[in-house]
């Protein structure tokens, strides 16, 4: 039952007591008395004021749900700008070549952290059998040679640089096998953005993991110290 409901079923009990006792006065005391009049007033008037104070709850708790969206909008706006594009690299001394994930930051400021947590894959017949991407996660590793793209964590992106990821996709097929099978990719990344609020990043879909703590909180005044 929606808020509007309830207080419509509300003022329709209230009003059906009100009526009930009218009846009641006039059937067994042969009509409405001066009494019953000045008490059904104060029943209105009653009512009235709870039917007021509901709807302007109602209205701030509802203003207040709406400032709280407007607030997570504003402050995912810089994450859900950060995409993340399938790929392939070669790497030094291997024969074959690897998946790669190129995450370029699209948004005006830098984002930090930047971590790569998990890769799903849907597979073309899955996806056409069902109508719509089937994604799974696959394992993933990386090759230990000193290249920079086969580390999990990058530390910083300024605005519109990019850094690539270069893995190998635990598919139990080779590599040009599960390149051609693989249809769309869902990519997870963790970052952290310029007011230091931690996200979790699929493919430009953003859920907050962690609130920055507000500007000097638990910080101590540097002139409560001064003697």
């Amino acid at each position: 039952m929606t808020r509007r409901w309830f207080w419509v079923c509300v003022g329709a009990a209230a009003a059906g007591g009100l009526l009930a006792g009218g009846l009641f006065g006039w059937f067994v005391r042969g009509g409405w008395t001066s009494q019953w009049v000045a008490a059904s007033g104060a029943w209105v008037g009653a009512i009235g004021t709870i039917l007021a104070v509901a709807t302007a709850l109602g209205i701030a708790i509802r203003d207040g749900r709406i400032d709280r969206e407007d607030r997570y909008d504003r402050d995912a706006r810089q994450a859900r700008n950060v995409l993340t594009t399938p790929g392939v690299e070669k790497v030094f001394g291997r024969p074959e070549n690897a998946f790669a994930f190129t995450v370029t930051n699209y948004s005006e400021l830098p984002i930090r952290n930047i971590l790569l947590e998990e890769i799903r894959v849907a597979w073309h017949r899955e996806t056409k059998e069902a109508g719509r991407p089937v994604y799974r996660s696959v394992p993933w590793t990386m090759t230990d040679n000193g290249d920079p793209r086969n580390i999990k964590a990058w530390p910083l992106l300024v605005a519109g640089e990019s850094h690539t990821f270069v893995v190998d996709l635990d598919t139990g097929k080779p590599f040009r096998e599960s390149y051609r099978s693989i249809g769309t990719y869902q990519v997870s990344l963790s970052l952290t953005d310029i007011n230091g609020h931690r996200w979790r990043n699929v493919n430009g879909q953003v859920t907050l993991q962690q609130r920055a703590e507000p500007l000097g909180k638990g910080a101590e005044d540097p002139g409560s110290s001064a003697g």
